[in-house]
C-alpha cells in the first residue's frame, strides 16, 4: 500500500483501529442545549433543594450519606425534598425545553398537512416540494426552515 494507507489499513484492507462513531453535529448541539436549560432550572431552586439534587442526581451520593453531610435528621424528609424538587425541575424543563419542541413539533405537522393538501392540486413550488419530501421521509423538524429558505 502507497501513501499513508499503510497507517489505516492491514495487509487485507481492513481497517487497522476500529472506527469511532462520529457525533451527530445537530444532537451534540441538542444535548447542550438540554444541558444549559437544566442548568439555568437547578439555579432557580431554592438553594438547599438545589444540593439535595446534585450531590444525589449529579454526584451519585446515597441518600444516607447526604443526609448526615447536611445534618437531615429524618431520612423521610430528604425523599420528600427530592420528591419536591424533582416536581419543580419537570416544571420548569417542561416550560423552557419540551413546550419549545412541542410547538416546532406541532407547527411541522400543520405545515405538513397544509402542503399535502395542497400538493393535491399540484400548485407547489420546489421548495414545499422538497420540504414534503423531507417529511416524509422523517426530517420534518428542517421543514420550516426549508420552506423559510
Amino acid at each position: 500500500m502507497a501513501n499513508g494507507e499503510e497507517d489505516f489499513f492491514d495487509r487485507q484492507g481492513g481497517w487497522r483501529i476500529d472506527l469511532a462513531s462520529w457525533a451527530n453535529p445537530d444532537k451534540s448541539l441538542e444535548q447542550e442545549q438540554f444541558l444549559q436549560v437544566l442548568h439555568d432550572c437547578i439555579e432557580r431552586l431554592p438553594p438547599r433543594m438545589a444540593q439535595l439534587f446534585i450531590l444525589r442526581e449529579v454526584d451519585g451520593m446515597e441518600s444516607e450519606e447526604i443526609c448526615r453531610l447536611l445534618s437531615i435528621s429524618i431520612q423521610n424528609n430528604f425523599w420528600i425534598v427530592m420528591s419536591r424538587t424533582r416536581v419543580r425541575l419537570r416544571h420548569c424543563l417542561d416550560l423552557n425545553w419540551f413546550s419549545h419542541w412541542r410547538a416546532i413539533v406541532m407547527l411541522t405537522c400543520k405545515e405538513a398537512s397544509r402542503l399535502a393538501s395542497k400538493s393535491m392540486d399540484a400548485k407547489l413550488t420546489w421548495r414545499e416540494r422538497l420540504g414534503l419530501w423531507a417529511h416524509k421521509i422523517g426530517l420534518s423538524l428542517t421543514l420550516p426552515k426549508i420552506l423559510t429558505e
